[in-house]
C-alpha cells in the first residue's frame, strides 16, 4: 500500500470529528517497516494540511511562506537528527517521529 498525504488528511478529518473509532489492527501493522512508512506518510501530507486550514484568498501566500516553512522544518529535521542520531536504531518512536519531520521537510515538493 502507498502511503500519501490523503491517507493522513483522511485521519485529519476522523480526528476533528465527534465520531468515536473501533479498529482492529493486524499484527502487520505494529512492525517497524509499517510504522516508519506511516510516519513518513504524515509527514508528507503537512504542507497540504497547510493549505486546507487557510481561506482561499490566503492560498497564494504560500509561495512567499513556503520558503519560510521550509527553513523552519529543515532546522528543526536538522536539531532532531543531531540530537538523537545514535538513538534510531534502538528506538522506535524517534525514528518514526524523524520520518515524520523528513516527510514535512519534503512535503511542498510532493504532489498528493
Amino acid at each position: 500500500m502507498k502511503w500519501n498525504g490523503a491517507i493522513a488528511l483522511a485521519f485529519f478529518y476522523i480526528q476533528n470529528s465527534d465520531w468515536e473509532i473501533w479498529h482492529h489492527l493486524p499484527s502487520k501493522r505494529l512492525e517497524k517497516e509499517y510504522l516508519l512508512k506511516l510516519s513518513r506518510g504524515f509527514g508528507l501530507a503537512n504542507h497540504k494540511l497547510r493549505l486546507t486550514r487557510l481561506y482561499p484568498w490566503q492560498r497564494p501566500l504560500m509561495i512567499l511562506l513556503t520558503p519560510l516553512y521550509l527553513l523552519s522544518d529543515g532546522y528543526k529535521l536538522a536539531y532532531y537528527y543531531l540530537r538523537y542520531r545514535h538513538e534510531f536504531d534502538s528506538d522506535l518512536t524517534k525514528a518514526c517521529e524523524l520520518q515524520a519531520r523528513i516527510g514535512r521537510f519534503i512535503s511542498p515538493f510532493v504532489r498528493a
